[in-house]
């Protein structure tokens, strides 16, 4: 339920940066929708040094695009290889992350097969056991760690399918003094659907 809530935020934020900029601009009209899925992976370095190691990752994002501009929102799975992860799996824990997050992506052509740009993604996430407690209680959840990453992005293809790769650089801040920084890559295939195609009149 938490998780749901966090996306809606997420939601409302998209609306209102983009109807704060109505007062001199005309309102944007989102020519393409985006669904994202990928995975990746990443070395990570953490404050508590058993936690360092490897992280795996599944996600999926829905965005829309107005001009060069795309944003929108993201949840993705990580999976980690560490030696803190191993030790509490033991004891049926684990150190796995569950996302929610809004999204941003600014590309050097708004339309082209062969597109750079950057990202940029800013959440919250649940670890271990608060995933299971959330899943069991919509009241009394954990609350939420957040995160922030930033990288580029590369795509290469054709409507409406593209390949990308997005390498990127993330800060993970847990309760207390537990801090992460993760560099690594995400991959994948984006779908691309037209989202003002007009309608030719009839003769």
């Amino acid at each position: 339920m938490k998780r749901i809530l966090l996306l809606l935020v997420l939601m409302a934020s998209t609306v209102f940066v983009t109807n704060a900029q109505e007062t001199e601009t005309p309102k944007p009209a989102f020519s393409y929708m985006w669904i994202n899925p990928g995975v990746g992976a990443s070395a990570v370095v953490s404050t508590n040094i058993v936690n360092s190691g490897a992280v795996f990752t599944s996600y999926l994002e829905f965005l829309v695009q107005e001009k060069r501009r795309r944003i929108g929102i993201g949840m993705a799975h990580e999976l980690y290889l560490t030696p803190e992860a191993l030790a509490k799996l033991v004891f049926g824990n684990s150190s796995n992350t569950e996302k929610v997050y809004l999204t941003w992506e600014y590309m050097l052509f708004p339309n082209f097969p062969l597109n750079i740009g950057a990202h940029a993604q800013i959440g919250g996430f649940l670890v271990g056991n608060e995933i299971k407690e959330a899943n069991k209680d919509t009241v009394n959840v954990p609350d939420y760690n957040y995160f922030g990453n930033v990288g580029l992005l590369v795509e290469l293809g054709w409507k409406p399918v593209y390949f990308f790769v997005k390498p990127a650089i993330e800060y993970k801040s847990y309760s207390g003094l537990h801090k992460e920084i993760l560099a690594g890559a995400t991959f994948g295939f984006k779908f691309k659907l037209s989202g003002d195609d007009k309608k030719k009149p009839k003769k």
